[in-house]
Order: structure tokens, then C-alpha cells, then sequence
């Protein structure tokens, strides 16, 4: 995955500067007729761009989420690749975390890549379509 801090040159110099304390983060959203790939980031359909200030909370950037894409409950998965080629996903948007600073959560260093699905919340982790 590449750092997202060249994203402001894929969107044109009509977007807004990249700044420090921000986070520019790619959201796909689970479709049930799509095939993923997610051996090659790069074929899968990131189509949304959040920008969230590190200060924000975990709820804030959920509501930015649901704006975007028009759900009333999301849940939030964050992908995490090792060196080695390990993958494991965190449930990120759990009701115990909504209220901590982002800057206080995952620190993104795996990929700014958010893995969205409409589902429900209470469920078990291993039925999330994206785990």
C-alpha cells in the first residue's frame, strides 16, 4: 500500500493541501455482487475520501462516513499488513472507542484504507463481510 501522502496529487490542484494534522482516508464500501481482490490494493474501488482532523473521534468520523455514503450504521474495518504478509482486520468504530481522539487510536501505519459495510454492529466479528 503507498502512503497517502501523495492522494492530494491523484485528486488535482483543486484539492486542498495536505496537512499534517489531518488524515485523508480512501473508503470502500462492501457491494454483495463485487469480487475483491485484496492481493492488489490498487483494483479495489475506493471510491470516497474522508478528510478527518486527528483530533476528531471515532464517532465523528463515523457520521462523516455515513454522510458520504448514505447509511444509517456502518460498521468500520481497518486493515492492518504485516512485512511478512500477515493481514488482520480491526473493528475500528466500536462502541467503546467512539469517543477517543483518532490521534489516540490505530496509528494508521499500515494503510489509510477503511473497509465499510452495512451491517450490524452487535453482530459477530467473524460475520463481517470484510474481516
Amino acid at each position: 500500500m503507498r502512503n497517502m501522502n501523495t492522494f492530494d496529487l491523484e485528486l488535482g490542484p483543486d484539492y486542498e493541501l495536505w496537512q499534517d494534522d489531518w488524515l485523508y482516508l480512501r473508503v470502500c464500501l462492501w457491494e454483495t455482487d463485487t469480487i475483491y481482490d485484496l492481493s492488489d490494493m490498487a483494483t479495489v474501488p475506493f471510491t470516497q475520501v474522508v478528510r478527518s482532523s486527528l483530533d476528531d473521534t471515532v464517532e465523528q468520523l463515523e457520521k462523516k462516513i455515513m454522510e458520504l455514503i448514505g447509511l444509517t450504521r456502518v460498521v468500520i474495518l481497518l486493515r492492518h499488513e504485516s512485512v511478512g504478509g500477515g493481514v488482520r482486520c480491526e473493528y475500528f468504530n466500536l462502541d467503546w472507542r467512539k469517543q477517543k481522539k483518532l490521534k489516540d487510536c490505530s496509528k494508521f501505519t499500515h494503510g489509510y484504507f477503511l473497509f465499510v459495510e452495512d451491517s450490524d454492529p452487535a453482530q459477530a466479528f467473524d460475520l463481517f463481510k470484510w474481516k
